[in-house]
């Protein structure tokens, strides 16, 4: 990929997976500006990464108990 040329989110959200293992939607809100990042692990899905979801339980900013998913790549498993 060239100097001048814009990664899509979806490339944006494999490197970060290859990096760091994992991501969430927040994640990908506040560091990637991914809206939609469900949507793209459907695509990378889709070209046949090895991508689970694990659910988790946080606390949101009011307090209150709340699950969401965490994407992990399963490193080696891509056809």
């Amino acid at each position: 990929m060239g100097k001048n040329e814009k990664k899509s989110q979806r490339e944006r959200v494999l490197e970060w997976l290859k990096k760091y293992g994992s991501i969430n939607d927040n994640e990908a809100r506040d560091e990637l500006g991914i809206r939609r990042c469900g949507a793209r692990i459907y695509e990378l899905r889709d070209m046949n990464y090895n991508i689970v979801t694990k659910m988790e339980v946080g606390t949101n900013r009011f307090g209150e108990k709340v699950r969401y998913g965490v994407y992990y790549l399963k490193e080696g498993e891509e056809d």
